[in-house]
């Protein structure tokens, strides 16, 4: 039998390695395919929650159309997904405060974007929290 060339050799490697590419692809959509409803519920007073829970708002009155500061007056119920740290899922409630946003304190009469908003709404968080490197991000909001 005859030794494989150069060119047969790489590709037999370039096939066993896109094989391997697919098993490693199916292996993390499977993991990611979390059945609907897993997780834990977690305590609302849990601190990590609370560090949580004022950086979403603090990330909507960042955003949020109104002049005021809305500041949380309720946080409803709390479930933690485990994925790449921890994944917590918040609803609660929040109020205006007579604060103004600082920049906005001296907002224009006819800006479009000066919108009073409700006085109460009730929000949906997603935060991303990765402790061991002091990080979260907000990957869902909601607020009615």
């Amino acid at each position: 039998m005859l030794p494989l060339s150069d060119l047969e050799i790489s590709s037999k490697t370039m096939r066993r390695f896109l094989e391997f590419l697919k098993i490693v692809f199916l292996l993390a959509v499977v993991a990611m395919a979390a059945p609907a409803g897993q997780g834990e519920d977690v305590d609302p007073e849990d601190p990590e929650v609370q560090a949580c829970a004022t950086f979403a708002v603090e990330s909507f009155n960042r955003f949020y159309h109104d002049p005021h500061v809305y500041q949380i007056t309720e946080i409803k119920s709390v479930r933690r997904l485990n994925v790449g740290g921890g994944q917590y899922e918040i609803d609660l409630e929040v109020k205006k405060t007579q604060n103004l946003k600082e920049n906005r304190s001296n907002p224009k009469p006819k800006d479009p974007t000066n919108r009073e908003g409700p006085e109460v709404m009730q929000c949906y968080f997603s935060v991303l929290s990765s402790k061991w490197r002091n990080q979260r991000t907000l990957l869902r909001s909601s607020c009615h």
